[in-house]
C-alpha cells in the first residue's frame, strides 16, 4: 500500500513537472513575447510622443528665432553678451589674429554679429558681419540633404549601389549612397587639372577616381563621394544640380544673400581672400581674386557663397525638419563621437563642419536641436592649418558663449 502511494505521488509530482514544464515552454513561447512587445509598443508610443513633444517645442522656438533673424538681417554689428563675455570673445578672436565674420546665436538669438580685418586690403574695406563668403566643405551638407530629399520622394534609397548610376567607377558595385554620404566608399581621385568646363566635371571625377579595398566600409575623408552624389542628383531628379539647389532650398527657405560661385551660375560680386604661412604675421601677404572657374569643378562640395547669417538660417531650418523630416535627418547624420555623416561631423549634442578654399576658411558648430550656433567665415587662410586647431578655436568660442 505504501509502495502504491509513492507510485501515486511519483505520478502526481511527474504529472506536475510536466505540466509545468509545458506551462513554462508556452510562456516563453507565447505570453512572454507578447508581454515584451506590448512593453516594447508601450515604451514606443511614450518615446514617440515625448519626441513629439521635443519636435513642437523646437518648431515653436524656430519661428520665433527666425522672426529674430529677420529683424537682425542687416545690422552691421549686434552684441547682446555682458561688457565682460564680449570682451573674452574679443580676446580670443584677437588670440587667433582672426579675419572675416563671426556669429554667435544663444537660446534662439543673435548675441554677437562682427566684422574683423578687410575684404579688400587694397583699398581698405572693412568686413562686416554681412560680407559675402564661400562656404566651402560646408556645402557637402546641403547636397547630404538633398540626397536624403530625393529618398523621401522615392527617387533613391541610401542602399542603392554607386554602379547603378556609374558602373565604370572602380568598386562601384560594393559602394552603397549609405558609404557614399559617411565617406567611407574607399574611393579618391588623382590630381587632375585646376580649371574644368561644367559638363565635364563628372567625366573628368570619373576618370580620376581609384577604389582602396582597405579603405572600403573605413572612414576616409574624399570629396569625390559627394561630387558623384551630386551627379545622381541630376540623374534621379532630371535637372540641374544648381536648379536643385534653387528649387529645394533656397526658394522654399527665402534665402537671400546666397549663390554660386561657378561658371554655370555665376553673379560678379567683389569677394577677396589672402592667404599667409602663419595667422600672425603678413595676413594679407597674397591676394586670391576669386575665378568662377576655379570653383566649377567643385559640384557638389564647394562653391555656394553667403553671409554668415544665410549659412545659420538654412542649417537652422534644415534641423527644424524644413527640408527633410527630422526623423530622416536623423537617418541621414547616423553617426556620433565627431564621424562624418550626412556632410557634418556628428556628436552627442552638437554637429560640426569645415571648409577650405582658395583662401576662404569656414567653419559651423551647432547643436543638434538648432538652439545654440557659431558661424565662422573668413577671407584668409594659411596652405596647411590645422584641423584640430580649428575645432579647438570654435569649441573653445562656444564654451566661452555658454559660460
Amino acid at each position: 500500500m505504501k509502495f502504491k502511494n509513492i507510485k501515486i505521488f511519483a505520478f502526481i509530482a511527474l504529472g506536475i513537472m510536466i505540466g509545468g514544464g509545458f506551462s513554462y515552454v508556452y510562456y516563453v513561447k507565447r505570453v512572454r513575447p507578447r508581454h515584451l512587445i506590448a512593453q516594447q509598443q508601450q515604451v514606443y508610443t511614450v518615446r514617440k510622443q515625448d519626441q513629439q513633444k521635443i519636435d513642437h517645442l523646437q518648431e515653436v522656438n524656430h519661428q520665433l528665432a527666425m522672426r529674430g533673424l529677420l529683424e537682425d538681417e542687416n545690422k552691421e554689428v549686434i552684441d547682446r553678451l555682458s561688457p565682460s563675455k564680449s570682451q573674452s570673445i574679443d580676446k580670443l578672436m584677437d588670440k587667433n589674429y582672426y579675419i572675416g565674420s563671426a556669429l554667435l546665436f544663444k537660446d534662439g538669438q543673435i548675441v554677437y554679429k562682427k566684422g574683423f580685418g578687410y575684404s579688400d586690403y587694397q583699398t581698405k574695406k572693412k568686413n562686416t558681419s554681412n560680407s559675402l563668403y564661400q562656404w566651402a566643405s560646408l556645402q557637402k551638407s546641403i547636397t547630404a540633404v538633398l540626397i536624403m530629399k530625393s529618398v523621401e520622394e522615392g527617387n533613391l534609397k541610401l542602399t542603392d549601389h554607386l554602379s547603378k548610376f556609374y558602373p565604370t567607377v572602380p568598386g562601384s558595385q560594393k559602394i552603397t549612397i549609405r558609404q557614399m554620404l559617411n565617406m567611407t566608399s574607399g574611393l579618391s581621385v588623382k590630381d587632375g587639372k585646376p580649371i574644368i568646363p561644367a559638363k565635364d566635371v563628372i567625366k573628368d571625377n570619373i576618370s580620376r577616381t581609384t577604389f582602396d579595398q582597405k579603405k572600403w566600409n573605413h572612414a576616409m575623408y574624399s570629396p569625390v563621394n559627394y561630387v558623384l552624389m551630386a551627379g545622381i542628383l541630376e540623374k534621379v531628379n532630371d535637372t540641374n544640380y544648381y536648379q536643385l539647389i534653387q528649387d529645394k532650398i533656397f526658394k522654399p527657405l527665402k534665402l537671400k544673400n546666397v549663390g554660386f560661385t561657378s561658371a554655370v551660375d555665376w553673379k560678379p560680386i567683389q569677394m577677396f581672400s589672402y592667404q599667409t604661412p602663419t595667422p600672425k604675421t603678413a595676413p594679407y601677404l597674397k591676394t586670391i581674386p576669386t575665378n568662377p572657374l576655379t570653383y566649377t569643378k567643385e559640384l557638389g562640395t564647394g562653391n555656394v557663397y553667403s553671409t554668415a547669417q544665410t549659412l545659420l538660417e538654412t542649417q537652422l531650418s534644415i534641423v527644424a525638419g524644413k527640408i527633410i523630416s527630422k526623423d530622416d535627418l536623423r537617418t541621414l547624420r547616423n553617426t556620433t563621437g565627431g564621424y562624418y555623416a550626412g556632410g557634418v561631423y556628428n556628436y552627442d549634442d552638437h554637429f560640426y563642419s569645415h571648409g577650405l578654399i582658395a583662401g576662404y576658411e569656414t567653419s559651423m558648430y551647432i547643436t543638434n536641436d538648432g538652439t545654440n550656433a557659431i558661424i565662422l567665415m573668413s577671407n584668409r587662410s594659411i596652405p596647411y592649418p590645422d584641423l584640430k586647431k580649428s575645432y579647438s578655436f570654435i569649441s573653445s568660442l562656444y564654451n566661452q558663449m555658454m559660460k
